[in-house]
C-alpha cells in the first residue's frame, strides 16, 4: 500500500487511514475511509516557517499542530453491521446514489420494497427516517466539498444532491447551525 495510506485507525468496526488520497483509498476493496488533513494550511504554515528561519529567527520550541478536517467515509466504515437486509440495502443505495435526484419512493421501488415498510424498519433500527438519512449523507458530502474545494455554492449543492443552493442552505443550516459559506470559512481557516 502507498505511503499515504499507512497509519491505520479502527473506527467502530471499520478501517480508516490518515492522509489517504482518493486514488489509493478507492483502489482497495472495500474502499478505505481516510482522514482529511488541511494540506493547503500545512503548506502555508511550512512556507511561513521557512521564511522566518531564513530571516534568522530561531526554530520554534513546539511543533504547530493542525487538527484534521474530517473523515472521508468510504465503504470500509460506512455500512454498519445491520441484520435487516432491507435497511442494509437502503443504506447502501443511499450512499451510492444520494447525489442523484432521489426520493424515498424511488428508493423503495429500486430496492423492491414498500415505502411504508421501509420507513418503519428504518426508524425502528436507525431511529431516523429514510429522508433524514439521505439528507445526512448529502450534508456530509457538502461538508467535504466546502472544506476541500473552492467550488461555488451552486456547484457544491449540485454535487451533493441538492436541487438548488437555497435548498442546500436550508438543509445544511438545520443540521449544522451554519450556512454553507460560514462552514467553508470556518473549516478552511483551520
Amino acid at each position: 500500500m502507498d505511503q499515504t495510506c499507512r497509519i491505520a485507525l479502527l473506527l467502530d468496526r471499520g478501517l480508516s487511514f490518515v492522509r489517504g488520497g482518493d486514488l489509493e483509498c478507492n483502489l482497495s476493496q472495500p474502499g478505505l475511509s481516510s482522514i482529511a488533513v488541511p494540506s493547503q494550511r500545512i503548506g502555508y504554515e511550512a512556507a511561513a516557517l521557512l521564511d522566518r528561519l531564513m530571516s534568522g529567527e530561531p526554530r520554534p520550541r513546539e511543533p504547530l499542530l493542525l487538527p484534521p478536517l474530517h473523515v472521508v467515509t468510504r465503504h470500509s466504515t460506512d455500512i454498519m453491521a445491520i441484520d435487516d437486509a432491507t435497511v442494509r440495502a437502503a443504506l447502501q443505495y443511499i450512499r451510492q446514489h444520494a447525489w442523484e435526484d432521489m426520493s424515498v419512493a424511488n428508493l423503495a421501488h429500486d430496492i423492491a420494497v414498500g415505502r411504508r415498510l421501509l420507513e418503519r424498519r428504518f426508524r425502528s433500527i436507525l431511529g431516523r427516517s429514510v429522508l433524514e438519512e439521505i439528507y445526512r449523507v448529502r450534508v456530509q458530502r457538502a461538508k467535504e466539498l466546502l472544506s476541500d474545494t473552492h467550488l461555488p455554492i451552486t456547484a457544491v449543492a449540485a454535487q451533493s444532491g441538492f436541487a438548488s443552493a437555497r435548498r442546500l442552505d436550508v438543509v445544511f443550516g438545520k443540521r449544522t447551525g451554519l450556512s454553507p459559506t460560514a462552514y467553508r470559512r470556518q473549516s478552511q481557516a483551520r
